[in-house]
């Protein structure tokens, strides 16, 4: 039912240039957030190619790259779904640059010996994560997070090895 109303909303042209700031019908903010769970949508559908298509409609348009990240988690997921691991991954980075972090190439033991080095320092820390300190925390950590946890459940490394 969602897809369908979202894909009438898309298809009929509702709004008119939605993503023109000066237009009444629709705000920036609107139309990226429809774009990108239409997107989702599609996703989820099992429809990759119109999920593709939104995406790269929402790639044209973004302002910040910041508001890339939504749309790069789901085109991550539309290249993983597909089998492209490489492009998937590469989605996933690029969408980093935007937050000015670097992942390097690294093999699966480059892989394995970096997450042994990082594991106890991470359990070493206590960590605070109070109402408070959420709240405090801005957009950017909070789309930085969703990037990192990677929603294929793989490190945030590639695998250079075949």
């Amino acid at each position: 039912m969602y897809l369908s109303y979202v894909g009438h909303l898309l298809t009929y042209n509702f709004f008119q240039d939605p993503w023109n700031e000066s237009n009444d019908d629709a705000s920036y903010g609107e139309t990226l957030n429809l774009m990108t769970r239409a997107a989702e949508a599609h996703w989820y559908a099992g429809d990759l190619d119109e999920a593709k298509t939104q995406l790269l409609e929402i790639d044209r348009h973004v302002h910040d790259p910041k508001d890339r990240a939504p749309a790069a988690i789901i085109g991550s997921r539309v290249y993983a779904q597909r089998g492209d691991s490489r492009t998937a991954f590469l989605t996933l980075q690029r969408a980093m640059s935007g937050f000015e972090v670097e992942i390097n190439d690294m093999t699966y033991d480059e892989c394995d010996k970096e997450f042994e080095r990082l594991v106890p320092l991470i359990q070493s820390k206590e960590l605070d994560l109070g109402e408070e300190s959420i709240q405090q925390a801005d957009r950017s950590m909070h789309t930085l997070g969703a990037l990192v946890r990677i929603p294929m459940g793989r490190t945030l490394c590639h695998c250079l090895e075949k």
